[in-house]
């Protein structure tokens, strides 16, 4: 929205804090989810410029292109509601059920709810099988 409202300062600003952000916590997973919005920021050479002059930024950025930040994203692919997405690169990082569920605002039991939703679409009974399902999948790397 700042970007196209022609507040391509701010935009740079809001776009390096979540970088920052996602360096010091070591996820992507928010980051991911809005791949779509990022690829066209980071089309832009002056906004992609200025993010990538830090380091964290920098493999951050590479942890994305690795999953693809242009492209489909994977709720089209999967058919998987975005929270669930979020929850499934969530504890593909490693994340614990009261971790997802702090990050997320949810409750444990809902953060359940939804990984034995995630786990019924993907067709696996358990987290690994998940992950295993993901990377198969090439959704992460």
């Amino acid at each position: 929205v700042l970007k196209r409202t022609g507040r391509a300062t701010e935009a740079r600003a809001v776009l390096q804090r979540m970088f920052d952000d996602a360096a010091r916590t070591g996820t992507i997973a928010p980051l991911q989810e809005e791949r779509r919005f990022l690829g066209e920021l980071m089309g832009d050479s002056r906004i992609e410029g200025f993010v990538s002059a830090a380091g964290p930024a920098r493999r951050i950025m590479k942890r994305l292109s690795e999953t693809g930040i242009k492209g489909r994203t994977i709720e089209q692919e999967s058919g998987l509601s975005r929270r669930e997405v979020r929850i499934l690169l969530m504890i593909c990082e490693g994340a614990s059920n009261k971790f997802i569920a702090g990050r997320l605002g949810i409750s444990e039991s809902t953060v359940k709810f939804h990984l034995t939703n995630l786990y019924r679409k993907l067709g696996c009974t358990r987290r690994r099988e998940a992950i295993a399902v993901a990377r198969a999948r090439n959704w992460l790397h």
